[in-house]
């Protein structure tokens, strides 16, 4: 039995529907973050990055495309 519930009129399935309110929740948070710390441009293109995919790597190499390796990538994201 599958669960279905509506978010703006479009019915989705049940982890369909954590997922959205997760990626809403991280969304959320960043914004006040932004407004109470301030991070910068580069901070903030990895964090709308990450919430793309969830892959830290990626996000980390597309905010500064100056690291070229993986595993630099990844352990610095893994910091942030």
């Amino acid at each position: 039995m599958s669960l279905t519930f509506q978010i703006f009129g479009l019915m989705v399935s049940r982890w369909q529907a954590k997922l959205w309110i997760t990626v809403q929740t991280v969304r959320l948070f960043i914004l006040y973050r932004r407004w109470v710390i301030n991070v910068t441009p580069k901070q903030q293109i990895f964090a709308d990055e990450y919430l793309k995919d969830t892959n830290g790597t990626r996000a980390y190499k597309v905010a500064y495309p100056q690291v070229k390796k993986d595993q630099v990538a990844a352990a610095a994201a893994g910091r942030c």
